[in-house]
C-alpha cells in the first residue's frame, strides 16, 4: 500500500511540473513571437532567438515529464493489479 501512495505522489508531483512547463512553453513561446514579428532591432532578434531555444528546451522537457506521468501510471496499474 506505501508503494502505491508513493507512485500517486510522483503523479501529482509530475502532474504539477507538467503544468508549470506547458504555461511556460506558452508564454515564453508567445512573447518571442511577438518578438520576433515586430520591429526587426538586433536586441529584439537576440531576446526572441533566445526565448525560441528556451521554448524548444522546456518543450523537450515536457515531452520527458508527460512520458514519466505515463510510466507512473502503468507502474500504479500494475501494483493494483498484482
Amino acid at each position: 500500500m506505501a508503494r502505491i501512495d508513493e507512485i500517486r505522489e510522483k503523479i501529482k508531483l509530475y502532474t504539477e511540473a507538467f503544468r508549470l512547463l506547458w504555461i511556460t512553453v506558452l508564454t515564453v513561446g508567445g512573447g518571442s513571437v511577438g518578438l520576433l514579428l515586430a520591429e526587426t532591432t538586433p536586441k529584439r532578434w537576440l531576446f526572441g532567438l533566445a526565448g525560441a531555444g528556451l521554448t524548444v528546451v522546456a518543450g523537450e522537457i515536457l515531452r520527458r515529464v508527460y512520458r514519466s506521468i505515463q510510466r507512473e501510471i502503468e507502474s500504479l496499474r500494475e501494483d493494483q493489479n498484482g
